[in-house]
């Protein structure tokens, strides 16, 4: 099975106007691909896809502005309180899958300034040891 990619370039070169023939040779696709692609609707840019995801979906997701609610009233407050306060709401899921989405949610923290105080040439580097 091809790709998106493999399809939309056997798309490509059918609106080009390239007989089947030479579109299997260029693709190197087989000639019931290049017919069977051919007749298939066109493929969406991958920007233009819909992100799908695997799997069952989250049951933190439901609980997206509950927690963007909390955190904007008290943007410090500890996880787990975020955890106790989300369970009363009704969350039933893990904790690991609500840490994860506080974690997307939180506004990072400012690393701090480090100065070094003084003239460049009261700083060395002095190393002990070794073949030096």
């Amino acid at each position: 099975m091809y790709g998106a990619m493999k399809r939309h370039e056997i798309q490509i070169l059918k609106s080009a106007g390239l007989r089947n023939r030479e579109v299997v040779e260029i693709s190197g696709a087989s000639r019931r691909t290049v017919q069977r692609v051919a007749a298939e609707p066109a493929v969406r840019a991958l920007a233009e896809q819909p992100e799908s995801r695997i799997g069952r979906p989250s049951k933190v997701e439901g609980f997206r502005a509950d927690i963007a609610e909390i955190l904007g009233a008290e943007p410090d407050l500890p996880t787990m309180e975020i955890l106790h306060r989300v369970r009363e709401r009704g969350y039933r899921g893990g904790k690991s899958a609500l840490y994860n989405l506080v974690a997307l949610l939180r506004s990072p923290a400012t690393a701090p300034m480090v100065r070094f105080e003084g003239l460049p040439d009261q700083r060395q580097l002095f190393l002990w040891g070794g073949d030096n």
